[in-house]
């Protein structure tokens, strides 16, 4: 085996370690690192897909700013498919833009039929505060 090819593989574990440990940052710089070092190979963008899709558009909660982390985990996955591979993980990285094209779609269908709601009905003036008690007045024996 050669060094490069050692180093690439050593890279994308790293990749994977750091994002099983949440430190999608650190994950995201070794994936590209691997990308820089072998631009044949596709485990590097099949791990981004996978990074974008699993780890940060699912856990976005902006939807709109979701919506576009599922696009780059999509195109992460469709330049896997042109380059080197196994079988099954091209299989797998069909199924997940399937899904992400699902997702997306109902994401924006959903955005859509928000910005067609009626805004809701304004809130009632809240009530005045209660005035405190007026002390009795004294009594003259």
């Amino acid at each position: 085996m050669a060094s490069t090819e050692k180093n690439y593989d050593a890279i994308i574990g790293l990749g994977a370690a750091l994002r099983g440990l949440n430190e999608f940052d650190a994950a995201e710089r070794e994936f590209k690192r691997a990308m820089e070092l072998d631009r044949k190979r596709g485990e590097a963008y099949y791990n981004l897909g996978v990074l974008y899709k699993d780890f940060r558009a699912s856990k976005n909660t902006d939807l709109a700013a979701a919506i576009g982390t599922y696009k780059q985990a999509k195109d992460y996955f469709q330049q896997f498919m042109s380059l080197q591979g196994e079988q099954t993980d091209k299989t797998e990285a069909k199924e997940q833009i399937a899904l992400i094209d699902r997702t997306v779609a109902q994401a924006q269908n959903f955005l859509k039929s928000q910005a067609n709601q009626p805004p809701p009905p304004a809130a009632p003036p809240s009530p005045a505060p209660d005035k405190p008690a007026e002390p009795a007045p004294a009594k003259n024996n």
